[in-house]
């Protein structure tokens, strides 16, 4: 059976290839190979605003379980650097898109290294906004 965000992700990179470059790529996927096949990331490169031409990540994580500690977030600063070095490449921003409450602490945090937190709770297009708010209107 098929991980839901692999639906999500291919529904995200159609919404967000009117306002850039979307792309699916597998690369949060090399820290859990088997549990991960299926989870693709986004790479988005905004075609308008302060950041166009820039390359950004998405990792979207639909969980069923919350994370046990605020800390387990902290580990997304390690999966914007491994995909800086898989893409070659810098990324202005990293997205983690999840259903999970992340808390403020992590959040604040999170930002100050570049990774933008956007909350998913089942709407694809308000998640394709908000990414949108994170990405272009920044």
């Amino acid at each position: 059976m098929a991980a839901p965000e692999l639906q999500l992700v291919t529904d995200l990179a159609s919404r967000l290839a009117s306002h850039g470059r979307a792309e699916l790529v597998y690369l949060t996927a090399e820290f859990q190979p088997f549990s991960n096949a299926q989870r693709p990331d986004l790479v988005f490169v905004p075609s308008s605003g302060g950041w166009a031409g820039q390359r950004a990540v998405v990792e979207f994580k639909v969980e069923p379980a919350p994370r046990t500690t605020g800390r387990s977030f902290l580990n997304l600063i390690e999966h914007k650097e491994f995909c800086e070095e898989a893409l070659e490449a810098p990324i202005f921003r990293y997205v983690f898109v999840t259903n999970q409450e992340v808390p403020e602490f992590s959040v604040a945090q999170l930002r100050s290294s570049g990774i933008a937190v956007v909350a998913y709770d089942g709407d694809i297009q308000a998640t394709a906004d908000a990414i949108l708010r994170e990405l272009v209107a920044a």
